[in-house]
């Protein structure tokens, strides 16, 4: 999960190893290595899958959710190719996961 920042017009990239596991278009991970790995980052916004989020906002997402400690982030893609018109993320937590 490549986070980036921008100060006086250069870009920095900081480069976060999350460990889990490939699921379909996503992934899962526990929620507490997710949560870990954003609260160290220095950057204010996270590239996850292609789709650029704010990091602040995605922590703050995933400390409110209940539930169980492992989480599933997909790609949303409600309507096919051609009939999306922003990219979203879907975070599903619970039994539902797998």
């Amino acid at each position: 999960m490549p986070t980036t920042s921008n100060a006086k017009g250069v870009v920095k990239i900081e480069q976060l190893n999350i460990v889990g596991k490939r699921s379909g278009e996503g992934f899962v991970a526990h929620k507490a290595t997710l949560v870990n790995a954003l609260s160290r980052a220095l950057a204010d916004r996270v590239t996850l899958m292609d789709l650029t989020i704010g990091r602040k906002g995605l922590l703050g997402y995933l400390k409110a959710l209940g539930g169980s400690n492992v989480v599933k982030v997909i790609p949303d893609g409600n309507a096919s190719g051609s009939q999306v018109i922003g990219k979203r993320l879907k975070v599903i937590c619970g039994a539902t996961t797998g």
